[in-house]
């Protein structure tokens, strides 16, 4: 029997890491780094500093759907792993994408013309207070919910999860067979795989980000060659649907909860926030809802830039504004350059602009995932 939460205190605790270094060679960094090294060696090569941000932080099935938001905000993760409370088992890893949906789908069940329009159309004073009302109605029912009704677990059981041994397998294999999408997979995009044991205890977490940090630390995985294209030469724009894709964008007049509306009708993490002539302004992402509270979730229907801001630093001001850049490159950036922001900065997506700073396409770690299984198979990598 599941093992139910007491008033509000989180079931969430640090997994305990089972020694995955048993049986590897005493000096594995005398090997030389290429993408076919081992998935342990990659855990093993992570800087200090990357232990300490890769920490796995793990929650319960129980968990309600605030103490995921709670966790994920503090710890500053995308995503964690799930256990079952009585074993211990890994179930799957919840992310913020997935809290998202259902965030959508809760609001949507309640009053569907809620998710839409602009927050400056006019409105009576009546309809906004009954729309602010109906929002924080919805925040105290989705903050309520558990895990178990929010995550299918068990519908796509080998999708986010594997067993240990992959620690053995290659870097090249776990791109290409847990990184990149397939049709197989219901094009579900997986960011992060947890490493279970035989008795499906958590074991390890290795995601996108771990493997980027791997090539760019180091680069000789790459051909200089390819390090040094740009990404037009690359086909990493709109109109080449390998890497890149059209950046969905809304206009930062948008109220952001029709703005994550628009991300969850499209399957994405993250929408581009343009001005009214186009230009790149913001980004929102589903991580934006980290640390929502139930009494702020009326929020929602503030114009997108307005809920980053109060999101992130909780005073909206110009000053705010310009402290929150948004990454770019341009189409003649080079991949080198682009793995750079990418690290640099621990973000999932770079937005390529033009000229007049609009957004032409949107580069995520998948994407480059992508592109390196891609030349991998073409033995350019």
């Amino acid at each position: 029997m599941l093992r139910s939460l007491v008033g509000s205190e989180m079931c969430i605790r640090d997994s305990l890491r089972i020694n995955a270094n048993a049986g590897a060679p005493e000096d594995s960094t005398a090997n030389h780094c290429s993408l076919d090294s081992s998935v342990r060696e990659l855990l093993d090569s992570r800087t200090p500093t990357r232990r300490v941000l890769t920490r796995v932080v793990s929650l319960e099935l129980t968990n309600s759907v605030e103490d995921a938001f709670n966790a994920l905000a503090e710890h500053n993760i995308l995503s964690a792993p799930v256990l079952r409370a009585d074993d211990g088992c890994c179930l799957g890893v919840v992310d913020t994408l997935q809290l998202l949906r259902h965030v959508m789908k809760r609001a949507r069940e309640a009053d569907p013309s809620i998710l839409h329009g602009s927050s400056e159309q006019p409105a009576e004073a009546g309809e906004t207070r009954a729309r602010y009302a109906m929002l924080q109605h919805v925040g105290e029912e989705v903050f309520s919910d558990r895990l178990m009704e929010v995550c299918a677990f068990g519908v796509q059981a080998d999708i986010g999860v594997s067993s240990v041994a992959l620690l053995g397998r290659s870097i090249r294999e776990l791109v290409h067979h847990h990184f990149v999408v397939r049709e197989d997979q219901g094009g579900e995009e997986v960011h992060r795989v947890a490493l279970c044991d035989a008795e499906g205890r958590l074991v390890e977490l290795v995601s996108q980000s771990d493997v980027l940090a791997f090539v760019a630390a180091n680069p000789e995985c790459l051909h200089t060659e390819l390090l040094s294209k740009t990404l037009r030469q690359l086909n990493c724009l709109a109109s080449d649907q390998r890497n890149g894709a059209q950046p969905i964008s809304v206009l930062a007049s948008t109220a952001a909860i029709a703005g994550f509306e628009e991300m969850e009708r499209a399957r994405v993490s993250g929408v581009a926030v343009v001005d009214a002539q186009g230009r790149l302004v913001g980004n929102l992402s589903a991580s934006d809802l980290r640390g929502l509270r139930r009494q702020d979730f009326g929020r929602l229907l503030l114009p997108v830039l307005d809920f980053i801001i109060l999101q992130k630093s909780g005073h909206p001001s110009d000053e705010t504004l310009a402290a929150l850049p948004v990454l770019t490159v341009t189409a003649n950036d080079t991949l080198g350059r682009l793995l750079e922001i990418l690290t640099g900065n621990r973000v999932h997506r770079v937005y390529v602009v033009d000229g007049k700073n609009a957004p032409v396409a949107v580069i995520t770690l998948t994407d480059v995932m992508r592109l390196i299984a891609f030349k991998a198979a073409l033995g350019a990598v």
